[in-house]
């Protein structure tokens, strides 16, 4: 049994905590939970692209993102041709320099179709050898590469384990993408880290969660981007990232996202809807 040593550790201060996102460290599990169709996976192929690339033009996301790394992204529900077509758009946002960088950083395997099961014992030995030397792995997403029951916390315990070996033994933060279940979703509760679809164990067990959020109907009616109103036409093109759970260091507040070509997130800033007006009151009587 690993034991501590207790005065080692009193007597000696620990190495500073190294987050690959905002409050997620490496050498531990997360989750990206969202509806489907809210950019979970644009998003997660941004928080790569950032990470593989290192500097502030890579980071596109409006998070604060630190340190350079090896990045590996096996996405095992989109076609090839549909990743090809999201590295396009948002390869428009780099120079040569950071597309050379992003591309030298990230490796990026289309899985769909391929049998992909963590807890076979093929499998988990391919992919920790995969995982050997990358600072982040994402999985996209966590119900396409498992054959266990989603509702049985037993079993979900025992794949967040598995999951968990690996980061362990390799030093690589992991990061599952997961769906909220539909009754989360339709009841605004999609930010909660109990929205995840399946067993409590998944969440429960992890270290991290954030989840993508739709915009509400409260929201837009509430919130304006540079002072003018949300139309409810335009509401869905909106979504806010949020942390519902996290172990180590300070809570970061939440991003609002823009929908732009490609299906691309890009980070905005929403405003009260009154604090337009409040600013008009407040000249008014000067």
């Amino acid at each position: 049994m690993p034991r501590i040593d207790i005065l080692d550790a009193f007597s000696h201060e620990p190495a500073r905590q190294d987050f690959v996102l905002p409050g997620f460290l490496v050498g531990t599990v997360g989750a990206l939970i969202s509806p489907g169709g809210a950019g979970k996976s644009f998003l997660a192929l941004q928080l790569a692209a950032a990470i593989a690339g290192g500097t502030a033009q890579a980071n596109t996301t409006g998070l604060a993102i630190h340190g350079q790394g090896k990045v590996l992204y096996l996405n095992l529900e989109d076609p090839p041709e549909e990743i090809q077509r999201r590295l396009f758009y948002l390869g428009q946002c780099f120079d040569l320099i950071t597309r050379q960088a992003v591309a030298g950083n990230l490796t990026l395997s289309a899985r769909q179709g391929i049998r992909s099961d963590i807890m076979d014992p093929k499998f988990h030995a391919g992919l920790l050898k995969a995982a050997a030397g990358m600072r982040l792995v994402i999985l996209d997403t966590l119900s396409r590469c498992h054959g266990s029951d989603e509702n049985d916390n037993g079993q979900m315990a025992a794949l967040i384990a598995r999951l968990e070996s690996i980061s362990r033994q390799t030093g690589a933060a992991i990061l599952f993408l997961h769906h909220t279940s539909k009754a989360t979703a339709l009841a605004g509760q999609g930010a909660m880290q109990q929205a995840a679809r399946g067993a409590s164990a998944l969440i429960d067990n992890a270290r991290f969660c954030a989840s993508l959020v739709k915009m509400s109907q409260d929201d837009a009616e509430k919130l304006t981007l540079d002072g003018q109103p949300i139309a409810e036409r335009d509401r869905g093109f909106y979504v806010r990232y949020e942390t519902g759970k996290q172990n180590y260091g300070q809570v970061e507040a939440g991003q609002w996202y823009q929908r732009g070509q490609g299906g691309i997130l890009r980070p905005v800033s929403l405003q009260p809807a009154n604090q337009g007006r409040k600013r008009g009151r407040a000249y008014e009587t000067l």
